[in-house]
């Protein structure tokens, strides 16, 4: 099935300059810089004294997200969430300069296939946009839609898109160079109250002359760059409707590459099925 796809990516895992690409690296033209602030990685010593948990909840299940970690101290993280030092952490890179015999997909199939099992809706009017300390971006939480994908005996299981979380400087990196800004959509088993025994991102990379995709606009951030309404603010009523049907459509007609990979922060649980557009 075309959609059932496992591509042994090189890892690249919590290093200080994998996660300063996940922490949010400005992007002007994108307009959402201003939620790169203090995101760059030091060699300071490991933080201490933190708050447990944060006063916001984990899109992946947890009432609360842990919040005993930096994101400019990625080396420190196993210190408190040992499951950061695993074997199939997120973000990866997507490195397609090896060879079949270094990186073998276990199956390949068509470009496009993705849109005809993923089926996201327009929002209602009003929405709110949130910014997002856990995920480091700007956020979306609703019924956003759905995605159809098959399971390893081949039967056919439904995801709700439950948030979306739109970051400046690309979470994955594609041989080594980050996009300049990600779109990851977080879905749990429609039949299960969370997303915690495993969820499914699918994720979409944009370049800077991406901007012109209307899902930037209808969130809020402006063509030219400027977020002085924005900055310092923990949300704001997006102006238009937020459609991210159309907002996908083409993105979903292209290639898409599939893994198993990991909660891309702590506690950085290994039981996130990752689609990469």
């Amino acid at each position: 099935h075309s959609l059932h796809i496992c591509w042994v990516f090189s890892f690249s895992g919590h290093t200080p300059v994998q996660r300063a690409a996940m922490a949010l690296r400005g992007s002007a033209a994108l307009s959402l810089g201003f939620l790169a602030a203090g995101a760059g990685a030091t060699t300071s010593l490991c933080p201490k004294n933190l708050d447990p948990y944060m006063g916001e909840a984990s899109p992946f299940g947890w009432p609360v997200a842990p919040n005993e970690w930096q994101f400019s101290h990625p080396e420190c993280w196993a210190q408190k969430y040992p499951l950061c030092a695993g074997s199939r952490q997120s973000p990866m890179n997507l490195d397609f300069t090896l060879t079949n015999a270094e990186c073998k997909a276990k199956k390949a199939g068509a470009p496009g296939a993705l849109a005809t099992q993923a089926h996201y809706r327009a929002l209602d009017g009003g929405q709110i946009v949130t910014v997002s300390k856990y995920m480091r971006s700007a956020s979306l939480v609703g019924s956003l839609g759905s995605v159809m994908l098959k399971d390893s005996n081949g039967h056919d299981i439904e995801y709700e898109a439950t948030s979306a979380h739109l970051t400046a400087g690309g979470v994955h990196t594609i041989n080594g160079t980050a996009a300049d800004a990600e779109l990851m959509i977080v879905h749990k088993p429609k039949y299960e109250a969370d997303a915690l025994s495993g969820a499914v991102v699918v994720s979409v990379l944009f370049k800077k002359d991406s901007s012109s995709n209307s899902l930037f606009s209808q969130m809020g951030f402006r063509a030219d760059g400027n977020v002085d309404d924005l900055v310092g603010r923990s949300e704001w009523k997006a102006p238009l409707i937020i459609d991210l049907r159309a907002a996908m459509k083409d993105a979903l007609q292209g290639v898409s590459y599939s893994y198993s990979g990991s909660v891309p922060v702590p506690p950085c649980t290994e039981n996130v099925h990752y689609i990469v557009l």
